[in-house]
């Protein structure tokens, strides 16, 4: 073979070398695909872009890059489902980004792009800047929460006023100061995985509304007396959770509960009029969401739920998250979630004086006494909800003719309520609650008796 043709091939052969695809990476010794062992002594993915390091950018042609940008976002979603499944650490994910310096500034750019299109697709399934605030918070760290209100902030900034409602604002605002994570460093980089991890799976629930936005601004004589039951309401339900005398929070839970079930009658009232007018009463079926915290999500999730059923509302919870998204009219949501928290606070606190509980052998059974407690709270407080609300659902239709204009709004109201509740949560299911200690749950009985809620004055007008 002639010189010239030995040449030729030489130069045939490196060429065809650099352009040649990478090898698929080999799992490490660790079985995660990155790590020590992978690739003996050295990892052809170490380079930035994962690319030779020979050749210079002019020579890197669209199809290397887009297979680098395919491997670098494969890699990304697989570490962010190693998060979120709890089988990497972010130390861990610290620990491999720090030992391959230059491949962890390649990945930079995937990790911010992959943690901002899953936030965006947060918002679009539902969730609001806050609700993804908490999901964070439970699932992630706060250290990730600057990170979030920057992204957050600079999606909503490209978004028109108009479809950004002022809450949403308002409460990002008190998040704290937005700061992006650096995509070029390998904290950064941790902390926009674990961002996504927090965030990943978020499934698709109804838009929620903040409370008091209902009806945008306070102008008509409704909203106006809607606001002032509101405040009235607050201040017993804050004066109830303040004091040390259960005799008082029980007079002032009950006046409470009084005020809101008159002033849900007057609304119904109300609608049912400018119906039989050709005009048109009824009020939209929105949702609101309520954040619980560990532990006892489920019996705390039931007292939120009695809350609800009682009121005209309905609730779900989604128990990975720790939020119950709540079902029915703005007037109605407002109501729940006023009554319903204010009663998580006291019968926590009628639970801890209880103390820690131990059986003969000295185990504790404090656990199962608390949870236990509150399952047999929220069923006593569901029964004496309504039956208040019966009471004054009877006197206020004790008159045929007031009958005949509350009863269908009603029923209205409840079947409007259940066709929304089966439209957001097309597959909802029950599960029962197991009661495990006795004790716990007659002391959560006594306790549920002791916040009198029982309704005695008629419907009055104004």
């Amino acid at each position: 073979m002639g010189v010239n043709n030995k040449q030729r091939r030489a130069a045939k052969k490196r060429k065809q070398g650099r352009s040649r695809p990478a090898p698929s990476r080999p799992a490490g010794r660790d079985g995660s695909g990155w790590g020590p062992g992978a690739w003996g002594e050295r990892d052809p993915f170490a380079d930035q872009g994962w690319e030779d390091p020979d050749r210079t950018g002019e020579e890197r042609s669209d199809e290397d890059r887009a297979r680098s940008h395919h491997r670098s976002r494969a890699l990304v979603l697989r570490w962010v489902g190693e998060l979120a499944a709890g089988r990497m650490q972010p130390e861990e994910l610290s620990g491999l980004l720090s030992a391959e310096p230059s491949g962890a500034r390649g990945l930079g750019a995937a990790a911010a792009a992959v943690c901002d299109e899953l936030v965006v697709n947060g918002l679009e399934n539902g969730w609001s800047p806050v609700d993804l605030v908490e999901a964070v918070r439970r699932r992630g760290s706060a250290r990730q929460l600057p990170a979030l209100a920057a992204m957050l902030t600079e999606h909503l900034a490209g978004r028109p006023q108009t479809d950004v409602p002022a809450w949403w604002r308002r409460e990002l605002n008190g998040v704290g100061t937005p700061r992006a994570a650096d995509p070029t460093t390998v904290q950064g980089i941790t902390t926009l995985l674990s961002l996504a991890a927090a965030v990943h799976d978020l499934p698709p629930v109804p838009p929620a509304l903040s409370s008091g936005e209902a009806d945008g601004d306070v102008e008509d004589t409704a909203d106006l007396e809607h606001a002032k039951a509101l405040r009235r309401v607050r201040s017993l339900l804050a004066k109830a959770e303040s004091t040390e005398f259960d005799e008082e929070a029980e007079a002032l839970s009950a006046k409470a509960q009084e005020l809101i079930s008159r002033h849900s009658l007057e609304r119904l009232l109300r609608r049912a009029d400018a119906d039989a007018h050709g005009g048109n009463g009824s009020s939209a079926v929105l949702a609101r969401r309520i954040w619980l915290d560990a532990p006892y999500v489920v019996a705390k999730a039931m007292v939120v739920q009695t809350v609800a059923q009682a009121n005209r509302c309905r609730s779900v919870l989604i128990k990975d998250l720790e939020v119950c998204t709540l079902v029915g009219s703005p007037e109605d949501l407002d109501a729940v979630e006023l009554l319903s928290t204010s009663l998580l606070v006291q019968a926590d606190r009628a639970m801890l004086r209880h103390g820690r509980q131990v059986d003969f052998t000295g185990t504790s059974r404090t656990r199962s006494f608390r949870q236990s407690f509150l399952v047999s709270y929220a069923s006593r407080i569901g029964e004496r909800l309504r039956e208040a609300d019966q009471a004054m659902t009877d006197r206020a239709t004790h008159d045929e003719v007031e009958r005949a204009r509350l009863l269908p709004a009603l029923r209205d109201q409840e079947q409007r309520v259940a066709d929304a509740l089966r439209e957001a949560f097309p597959g909802l299911v029950q599960h029962r609650t197991q009661v495990t200690n006795r004790q716990g749950w007659a002391a959560g009985r006594a306790a549920a008796d002791l916040a009198r809620l029982d309704v005695r004055r008629r419907v009055e007008r104004g």
